[in-house]
């Protein structure tokens, strides 16, 4: 069963196309969504939005995220699409507060303040816990809110650790540590052009001694 047989399988009451044509497909990727978002199966639902845009170019519809078939002429179109798609389904995880799942688009997209927003807003619990550790990977390991994460780490496990993860997080990044002060800065894509803030900067930031 392809990719595309399956999501129209798990549609209720099931519906297939009678013919090929865009129209045809339109009305099945319209009951596509609706049972999709009914279902709040929102990762499906980025799929489904993009072989709609495939089926507006008349592309097939296989491989929905690829830019396989898809003309040069028509690339830049078809990456708007793409990151709308993104935006709108970051967004409904968002309202669910699944707020690693809403990052993994708008990381995509370049967008971090959403989720820094979201995370900032959220009460942390104070003891160790899996909620907490959801947070704190979220945060700093996966780049969401480095400075949140990093507040965290300091007042769970002292300055030393904290430190200790700055130097880590810095050896993930090809370019030095220049890249990480960036993010430290910004919160944002260490491909930005900003100023990068010097170490000390940083301490201060997190009220580190």
């Amino acid at each position: 069963m392809t990719e595309i047989e399956s999501f129209f399988s798990r549609l209720s009451p099931p519906v297939r196309p009678q013919t090929g044509n865009v129209t045809d497909r339109d009305a099945v990727l319209d009951a596509l969504e609706a049972t999709l978002m009914e279902r709040q199966e929102y990762h499906r639902l980025f799929d489904a939005k993009l072989m709609r845009v495939r089926n507006r170019m008349k592309l097939p519809l296989a491989q929905p995220t690829s830019l396989n078939h898809v003309p040069k002429e028509k690339e830049d179109e078809f990456r708007d699409a793409d990151f709308a798609a993104a935006r709108e389904v970051g967004s409904l995880f968002l309202k669910d507060q699944r707020l690693a799942d809403a990052w993994a688009y708008y990381r995509t997209v370049g967008e971090p303040e959403p989720v820094r927003k979201a995370l900032e807003a959220l009460t942390i619990p104070e003891e160790p816990g899996h909620e907490r550790d959801e947070i704190l990977n979220l945060a700093l390991y996966e780049g969401a809110h480095v400075i949140l994460g990093l507040r965290m780490l300091l007042k769970s496990n002292g300055t030393c650790n904290t430190i200790t993860a700055i130097g880590q997080l810095m050896a993930r990044f090809s370019q030095g540590g220049d890249q990480i002060l960036l993010l430290l800065q910004t919160g944002n894509s260490p491909l930005q052009q900003r100023q990068p803030l010097q170490l000390g900067a940083v301490r201060g930031r997190l009220d580190i001694d």
